[in-house]
């Protein structure tokens, strides 16, 4: 079987990648057209791909692609979108969640699962050259090193204020700018 064997017969007249199934090829194909036919109900978001667009609804708007009926949290939409496998109205692939074999809490990406399970294993990777303190996640790794070089990454667009962390650029925008922050990346 060509899937298993690694052989890709199916290449792109385009951009000349290369694929196992003229499947596969056919919806590579779409990412070379400006066109996106798949248009999210909700914030009017363009896909090329229908199983893009239904992820998006599930993960962004936490609502069901199929009957557009909305959940407060994954649980429920999980348990709601399994039933329209059963019916055969859903692929099963929509449903893919990852689970923790520890205690059983789930997740949308792979990766989030793998981060989760170094709070089980105790696991900390990220070890600082300066001081040796270790860190679970490279995000705070990242963080403690600015403790080490004085760097201030978080700057005011509004002075020449700068801060080691985001938390205190916020304050600061609040107090001496008197700005309303209730979300802020």
């Amino acid at each position: 079987m060509i899937t298993h064997s690694g052989e890709k017969p199916y290449s792109c007249p385009e951009c000349e990648k290369r694929f196992t199934s003229k499947a596969n090829l056919r919806k590579h194909m779409w990412s070379h057209k400006d066109e996106k036919p798949h248009k999210c109900s909700v914030c009017e978001k363009r896909f090329t791909e229908r199983v893009a667009l239904r992820k998006h609804v599930r993960d962004l708007h936490h609502m069901c692609p199929v009957c557009e009926q909305r959940f407060h949290g994954d649980a429920t939409l999980r348990d709601h979108l399994r039933t329209h496998v059963l019916d055969g109205t859903l692929d099963e692939s929509i449903v893919t969640f990852y689970t923790c074999t520890e205690c059983g809490k789930q997740f949308k990406q792979k990766g989030n699962l793998q981060q989760h399970k170094l709070t089980h294993s105790g696991d900390k990777p990220h070890q600082c050259s300066v001081c040796a303190q270790r860190f679970r996640r490279l995000c705070d790794f990242k963080q403690h090193m600015l403790t080490h070089t004085g760097e201030k990454l978080h700057k005011c667009s509004l002075c020449d204020r700068s801060y080691e962390h985001k938390s205190s650029l916020v304050q600061h925008l609040k107090r001496r700018h008197h700005m309303r922050i209730s979300h802020f990346h």
